[in-house]
């Protein structure tokens, strides 16, 4: 007897999370799964707080397509978090459990990292990739991630120099990059970094510097050479 597929379907959704309220969400995942999936929440301007209820033993939990995620500070045995596409510009990452030993922070629009509040004894696992980070500190992100093993880190804003000085303080504590981009995976307006991809989205400041203080002595010249021009031609018409 053939099943229909979107039978299957059904039964898989409901597998992942059997119980879903709004506004207060609480997931309650079925034995099988042990896993929470929400997404795709829409809030009222108005609704300024958003509560996630889940239960406290859970290990995997993935939030999806929000603009606050506040999970509660109840899951001590949190193990893994999936943020990724998300809108967290403001993140405070101090709010997630300290259980925590992977963190998925995938397309979040993040801006920067508060390296003063941060601190996951037991992070592993860290992907900060395609977010709006124009500059990352790896000391201070090693000594909040003690055990870190792997991190990734393409498609942000990041100076190519800065960037090379963190892969290979990276490489110094067996810390791996795991992206193995080419410049046929980036982007157009982006370049390869040791198989990561970075906005090329402007110059080094030397070469603004260098662009600026050339333009200034062309625009120099031809003001001086209108001005001579100008001299020899009153000159000329008086004799």
């Amino acid at each position: 007897m053939r099943v229909p597929f979107w039978f299957l379907l059904l039964c898989f959704q409901s597998s992942l999370a059997t119980e879903i309220v709004y506004k207060n969400h609480s997931c309650v995942p079925s034995a099988y799964s042990k896993m929470c999936i929400l997404e795709n929440f829409h809030y009222v301007e108005e609704e300024t707080h958003v509560i996630h209820s889940f239960p406290a033993n859970l290990h995997y939990v993935r939030i999806t397509r929000e603009t606050r995620s506040d999970i509660g500070p109840n899951l001590t045995k949190l193990r893994i978090l999936n943020l990724g596409h998300n809108y967290l510009t403001k993140v405070a990452l101090n709010i997630y459990p300290k259980s925590l030993t992977q963190l998925n922070l995938f397309s979040c629009k993040i801006k920067s990292l508060n390296y003063g509040h941060l601190y996951y004894p037991s992070m592993e696992v860290l992907n900060i990739e395609q977010n709006k980070l124009t500059s990352i500190d790896g000391p201070a992100l090693m000594l909040a991630m003690p055990k870190l093993k792997t991190i990734r880190i393409g498609w942000n804003l990041f100076e190519r120099e800065e960037l090379q000085e963190a892969f290979e303080q990276f490489r110094r504590h067996n810390i791996s990059i795991r992206d193995e981009a080419d410049e046929v995976a980036c982007y157009f307006n982006e370049q390869v970094v040791e198989g990561v991809c970075i906005a090329d989205h402007e110059p080094p400041r030397g070469v603004m510097r260098e662009i600026l203080m050339t333009v200034v002595v062309i625009v120099v010249a031809i003001a001086l050479g209108a001005t001579l021009r100008w001299g020899f031609i009153s000159m000329k018409a008086s004799v």
